[in-house]
C-alpha cells in the first residue's frame, strides 16, 4: 500500500494545474476513505482552491496580454475587450491575492477605448467636427486695398469693373451676405492671382487628414502633431488657431489620460486668456473681434512652446507606462507534499535555474481566511526532483508551488 496518493502521480508529466486538480481529485477516488485521513484533507484542498489555481492560470494570461498592449497603439476595440476579460477575471478567480500593478493601465485602456464611442461621438467624428464649419474647411478670402477682408462663401464674380460675392457674417458659416465692390479696389485681381481660399482652409485641407490618420495609428503623438501644426499656421487668425488647439486638447484630453495630465493647466489658462468661444472672428471689423486676436496671439507666442513640449512628454509617458510590469507572473513549478518520512519537500515539475534568488510560494487559504500566496523557500542556484523545504506556517499538502517572476525573468523564461 502506498504511504501517499501522490506518489501515484507522476509530477513532470502535469504540465497544467487543471490536469493537477483532476489528478488529484482521481487519485482520491481510487482509495477507499479510510485509508488515510490525510487523502481527505488533500482532496478538501483542491476542491477548496481549484478556482484559485484557474485564477492563477487567467492571471498570467491577462498579465501577458496587458504587456503585450500598448496604451499608445491599442484599437478602441482591443481595449474594451482586454478590459472586459479583466473585469470577468476578478468576477470567476474570486479575489486574486496576487501582486498587480494595473489600476492606471486599466484607466489608460478606458480612455482609448471611450474614442470609440464617448458621449460626444467618436475620435474622428469629434475632430471632424472641429474643421467642419464651412467657414474653416470652404472659405475663400477677398482682401481690399484699404485693409478690409471678407471671407467667401464660394468663389467671387466679377462683371465687368465689379466683383459680386457672399460672404460669411457667423463663425458657424450659416449665414452670409451679399456685396458688391469695385474690381480696382481688389489687387488680387489685377495681380492675376486665382486661389480664393481662405488661410484656415488651405490649413484644413492639409492637415485634417494628416491628423485623423495619426490619431488613429499614435492618439497621443496625433494631437501632439496636430497642436504643433496649428501653432505654425500664422496665416490663419490667431483667434481661431486658438479655439481649435482648445477643442483639440479637449479631444486629447478625453482620449487620454496622458495628455489629460499634460495640458489641464494649459486648458485651464486658455480658458482665462480672454478669448471667447462666441467671439465673432469671421468678421473683419467686430469690435471684439479685434480686441481678442491681440490676446490669442499673446496667448499662442507666449505659451505655444511649452504646450508642444508638454504633448510631447506625453507620448513619453505613454512609452514609460507600457514598459511597466502589470505585476509578476505566477509560474506553477511543482506541488508541495510530505515524503514517507513526514518531512515538507517540493515536487518540481522541471528543473530550476535562475541567475538570483528564486522564490517559491503556495497559493491557499488558511481556515476562513482570505486567500494568500505564502513564501515557502527561496531558492539560490539550480534545484530539480524533490526540494526539500522548512515546514510552511499555513500551507496544505496538494497546493501548489509557484514561481513569482519578475518582469526580466518572464522575458528570460520565455526565450528560452
Amino acid at each position: 500500500m502506498l504511504e501517499r496518493p501522490y506518489q501515484f502521480v507522476n509530477c513532470s508529466a502535469v504540465s497544467d494545474l487543471w490536469i493537477l486538480a483532476l489528478c488529484v481529485t482521481s487519485v482520491f477516488e481510487l482509495f477507499p476513505l479510510t485509508l488515510l485521513s490525510v487523502q481527505m484533507d488533500m482532496m478538501k484542498v483542491a476542491q477548496r482552491d481549484l478556482q484559485l489555481w484557474q485564477g492563477v492560470i487567467q492571471w498570467n494570461q491577462l498579465r501577458q496580454r496587458l504587456s503585450a498592449t500598448s496604451c499608445r497603439t491599442a484599437t478602441p476595440q482591443e481595449a474594451q475587450t482586454l478590459i472586459n476579460d479583466y473585469q470577468a477575471f476578478l468576477q470567476n478567480s474570486g479575489p486574486y491575492p496576487g501582486v498587480t500593478d494595473v489600476a492606471e493601465r486599466l484607466e489608460a485602456l478606458q480612455a482609448v477605448a471611450d474614442r470609440a464611442d464617448g458621449s460626444n461621438g467618436t475620435i474622428r467624428e469629434r475632430i471632424n467636427r472641429i474643421f467642419a464649419p464651412r467657414v474653416i474647411s470652404q472659405a475663400g478670402i477677398l482682401k481690399t486695398a484699404s485693409d478690409e477682408w471678407f471671407l467667401l462663401n464660394g468663389e467671387p464674380s466679377i462683371e465687368g469693373s465689379v466683383i459680386r460675392f457672399l460672404y460669411f457674417t457667423t463663425t458657424t458659416g450659416t449665414q452670409t451676405q451679399s456685396k458688391t465692390i469695385g474690381v480696382a479696389k481688389v489687387p488680387r485681381i489685377a495681380a492675376g492671382t486665382g486661389d480664393w481660399r481662405a488661410p484656415q482652409t488651405i490649413m484644413t485641407s492639409r492637415l485634417l487628414p494628416a491628423l485623423q490618420e495619426k490619431t488613429m495609428t499614435d492618439f497621443e503623438g496625433g494631437i501632439a502633431f496636430g497642436c504643433e501644426q496649428l501653432l505654425g499656421e500664422d496665416e490663419v487668425d490667431p483667434i481661431l488657431r486658438l479655439l481649435i488647439v482648445q477643442k483639440l486638447l479637449q479631444v486629447g484630453a478625453d482620449g487620454s489620460t496622458f495628455v489629460r495630465r499634460k495640458t489641464q493647466s494649459h486648458l485651464t489658462s486658455i480658458a482665462a486668456a480672454g478669448v471667447s468661444q462666441l467671439t465673432n472672428w469671421a468678421v473683419w471689423d467686430d469690435p471684439r473681434a479685434r480686441k481678442e486676436r491681440s490676446l490669442a496671439k499673446e496667448w499662442l507666442s507666449a505659451n505655444g512652446a511649452m504646450l508642444v513640449q508638454d504633448l510631447k512628454q506625453a507620448v513619453g509617458d505613454v512609452t514609460a507606462a507600457d514598459a511597466r510590469s502589470p505585476g509578476p507572473e505566477m509560474k506553477w513549478v511543482g506541488w508541495l507534499r510530505r515524503n514517507a518520512e513526514g518531512k515538507w519537500q517540493v515536487s518540481l515539475n522541471q528543473p530550476l535555474a535562475t541567475s538570483g534568488p528564486a522564490v517559491l510560494q503556495t497559493l491557499g487559504r488558511h481556515d476562513d481566511e482570505s486567500p494568500h500566496f505564502e513564501t515557502i523557500v527561496t531558492v539560490n542556484g539550480e534545484a530539480f526532483g524533490e526540494l526539500a523545504v522548512p515546514e510552511p506556517t499555513h500551507a496544505c499538502e496538494g497546493q501548489p508551488v509557484y514561481q513569482k517572476l519578475q518582469e526580466d525573468e518572464v522575458l528570460t523564461t520565455n526565450s528560452k
